[in-house]
């Protein structure tokens, strides 16, 4: 595996991101979708992203989520770049990283061993499983210690039949498009 190949990749997949329409239509299109998976309907507790320019939203689900009464957490970076998901609810504070991402404040931490469904995004996936982030590996970290439901959410254009792998990248086992659900 080249690390060049996945920078080259990330590249390529920022310009095509910052091309497709009808955004807010497609992430309502998986939003959709992600309440209709049986991995949802079942999940008692989700760990979810706070979106950024880009990637599908994620304010409904969150919404949703509160609606139906789980219980809600966000990550958060620690300074030695560890990845800890807090217990959010609707009148949480929250401030931007030094990445510009939406964290909570001090909130109570919510285990990876009691989070049964992680929603995670993605700069793209392949139709496996795979995924390919940012390059800081927060996630990859923190989901290999996670036993709950890993579901990638992207728009169909962020797809590929197959992206370069390293031992430490952890496959989701669902993705969810706008047009598609990937099981892996």
């Amino acid at each position: 595996m080249d690390i060049q190949e996945k920078h080259f990749i990330r590249q390529q997949m920022k310009a095509k991101r910052k091309l497709i329409a009808d955004r807010d239509q497609k992430t309502n299109l998986v939003t959709g979708r992600v309440l209709r998976t049986k991995a949802w309907q079942q999940s008692k507790q989700v760990g979810i992203y706070a979106a950024i320019e880009g990637e599908v939203q994620t304010e409904a689900l969150i919404q949703a989520a509160y609606e139906q009464h789980k219980r809600v957490a966000l990550p958060k970076i620690a300074a030695d770049r560890s990845m800890q998901f807090l217990q959010m609810n609707k009148n949480s504070l929250m401030k931007r990283n030094r990445y510009g991402i939406e964290e909570p404040c001090d909130s109570q931490v919510l285990t990876f061993e009691a989070i049964d469904l992680l929603v995670i995004p993605g700069l793209c996936f392949a139709k496996n499983g795979d995924r390919l982030g940012y390059g800081g590996g927060y996630y990859d970290r923190y989901l290999k210690e996670t036993k709950g439901i890993k579901m990638g959410l992207a728009f169909n254009e962020m797809m590929l039949e197959e992206l370069p792998r390293e031992e430490t990248d952890i496959r989701m086992d669902l993705i969810v498009t706008d047009q598609h659900e990937y099981w892996s």
